[in-house]
């Protein structure tokens, strides 16, 4: 819904200035009376002339008011005015305006005063802006009232009755209007608010559709109350247009006395319409007041079900940070434990580095050996040779023997000696496959813990900034609640 625009405030009359005022313009009314008191029946004299012999006095108790009848209807206006202190809202009309263009337009100023300026002095007082409008209505069906325009006449006293009553308005009205500014302003600072904080808790989803249902029930709240106050609105033309023709009828009889006191009661009377329709206006602002009222409490209550979200949301998210302050703590925990092992397991693997130096330097003794036993096994073959060639001496028999037992012996050693080498290198490749397995593993294992603390450190960041962002759309929420519960 928006708000209608506001004019800028006026400057505001004093209490004591008003109130001068007020007492000058009771001082004049007394003296006007009291010229006018003895001059009674020579206007009923006039009167029996112009109308062949109608009753004045008739006349003028059943359809206009008297002076004092106009004195008591400015102290109930003055009286309205100081209960109210000046300070009311803009009407319903221009709410409702941009909402229906086809809705009937009230009144203005304009049109309760006639083509030539005079209005009635004799509407009643309780319906004053109808009997004004029905006389402008009739006043351009009535062309001898635009001849008797022309014979106007007022008093000095009269005319500075009018200039301070006028000024008595017209510094009420500008007192009246320049409320609701920054009310104005300060309810759309409201709804852009309301906008940012949608935006800013869209990344919840079951908050955002708690959110929205709740708006679809207040917008169709606020639907129900704009049909209601149409309707409201309509009841009350009706009957207001009732009124006006039962009043038009009046208007009617009184028309007949208009030429005769109009004259005199020019000025006065047209202070008279703009008090009437400051009355008016009043009662229109009544109405406005209570519906910016009314949505001011729906749209407190919104502010106070989205702070007890945001709230919720809040302990929500404390309670995700403690898990995940628990859970780093325990990998923080586990990459110590993984630390540890992976320390023993450089042990381990000094030690089996170790251990496979070793193998290998025993490797490279059992090569010499070998080497030597080929050395012997070579010299065995060349005695050999020289024995089975040569001449065979006494004792040759026993050293062939010798040289052969000695070469097999030599031959079994050997044998040994390659299993025992070979059976080394398959246990150093093995050791060797295991160490690049569990480095393997471990650096597998140690790749995974620190993607996971980036995560979670990503995790905590990210639930961080969340909170802020809450904390400032909080205290937010508490500013413009605060802001609202004035105007209640």
């Amino acid at each position: 819904m928006m708000w209608p625009p506001r004019p800028p405030p006026l400057p505001v009359m004093s209490e004591e200035t008003r109130q001068s005022k007020l007492a000058a313009a009771r001082k004049k009314l007394r003296e006007y009376q009291q010229r006018n008191s003895p001059g009674v029946p020579a206007g009923a004299k006039k009167k029996r002339k112009i109308k062949n012999g109608s009753n004045p006095e008739t006349a003028t108790a059943d359809g206009c008011h008297t002076p004092e009848d106009i004195q008591d209807i400015l102290k109930v206006l003055v009286s309205d005015l100081n209960r109210s202190n000046g300070v009311a809202l803009p009407p319903l009309d221009k709410w409702k305006a941009p909402k229906d263009r086809a809705a009937p337009v009230a009144p203005t100023v304009d049109d309760t005063v006639s083509p030539g300026g005079v209005p009635s002095p004799c509407a009643s007082p309780p319906r004053v802006t109808s009997m004004a409008s029905t006389q402008n209505h009739d006043a351009k069906n009535e062309p001898f009232l635009m001849e008797e325009n022309k014979c106007l006449s007022s008093t000095e006293s009269l005319r500075q009755l009018s200039q301070q009553l006028n000024g008595l308005v017209s510094e009420s009205s500008s007192y009246i209007n320049g409320e609701g500014l920054a009310t104005s302003a300060n309810i759309k600072d409201l709804e852009s608010r309301y906008q940012e904080l949608s935006l800013a808790l869209d990344s919840s989803n079951l908050t955002n559709k708690q959110l929205s249902s709740k708006i679809e029930e207040l917008k169709q709240q606020h639907q129900e109350t704009l049909d209601q106050l149409e309707k409201e609105k309509k009841e009350f033309e009706q009957k207001l247009m009732k009124e006006q023709g039962s009043l038009r009828e009046q208007l009617q009889v009184h028309i007949q006395t208009i030429g005769i006191l109009v004259s005199e009661k020019t000025d006065l009377h047209t202070a008279l319409v703009h008090t009437q329709q400051a009355v008016r206006q009043k009662a229109g602002e009544s109405e406005d007041l209570a519906s910016r009222l009314q949505s001011s409490r729906q749209r407190v209550g919104e502010l106070e079900r989205t702070l007890s979200a945001v709230s919720t949301q809040q302990k929500q998210v404390d309670k995700h940070n403690k898990d995940l302050t628990k859970e780093r703590d325990a990998l923080k925990l586990e990459l110590y434990k993984n630390n540890k092992d992976n320390e023993d397991l450089k042990e381990h693997n000094s030690e089996l580095e170790e251990r496979l130096r070793v193998c290998m330097k025993e490797k490279e003794a059992l090569q010499l050996g070998v080497q030597e036993l080929e050395k012997k096994l070579e010299m065995s073959e060349l005695l050999l040779q020289q024995f089975s060639s040569g001449s065979k001496p006494p004792d040759s028999n026993q050293q062939l023997q010798q040289a052969l037992e000695e070469r097999a012996r030599l031959e079994t050693r050997v044998g040994q000696l390659k299993d025992t080498l070979k059976h080394m290198q398959l246990e150093r490749d093995k050791y060797v496959e295991n160490l690049k397995e569990d480095n393997a593993f471990w650096q597998e294992r140690m790749k995974q813990m620190s993607e996971k603390m980036q995560q979670l450190k990503e995790e905590k960041e990210h639930s961080v900034s969340q909170v802020q962002e809450l904390e400032a759309s909080l205290a937010e929420l508490k500013k413009q609640i605060g802001k609202l519960r004035p105007e209640w």
